[in-house]
């Protein structure tokens, strides 16, 4: 019986490598915290963030979160899992425009990198 106690009291003081990201917006406003930002034409308009200058046919915008995400473990080597969901309406508030865009993608960056803004525009996604 004693052998199992100080097992259990081992496992109690070993460090425990477990590390956990979470953040949720609900909205987006001018001001947001730093660790959203607005690249191109992307701007928060009523809650929301506006991708795009529909005047503007070669528009290219982003936003990124600019905080380290960690997804994977360098001690182990091994991939982390991870959710992401997202809620988006297309809509133009000018019908005589037509056309809505090429396209949305969501990708995984190094933190800090600069996204090309010439020749990226269209079918390019802005990358």
């Amino acid at each position: 019986m004693p052998t199992y106690i100080l097992f259990f009291c081992l496992l109690l003081i070993l460090p425990c490598f477990v590390d956990s990201v979470y953040f949720n917006y609900t909205s987006f406003q001018r001001g947001d915290p730093a660790n959203v930002i607005y690249h191109g034409d992307a701007s928060p308009i009523g809650g929301a963030v506006d991708l795009g200058n529909i005047g503007n046919t070669g528009s290219v915008c982003s936003i990124t979160y600019a905080e380290k995400v960690p997804i994977w473990d360098s001690r182990t080597g091994k991939l982390t899992d991870f959710n992401t969901s997202f809620s988006f309406m297309i809509s133009s508030p000018n019908s005589s425009y037509g056309n809505f865009g090429h396209g949305l993608c969501f990708f995984l960056a190094p933190v800090g990198i600069q996204l090309p803004v010439n020749n990226s525009a269209g079918g390019f996604l802005g990358l």
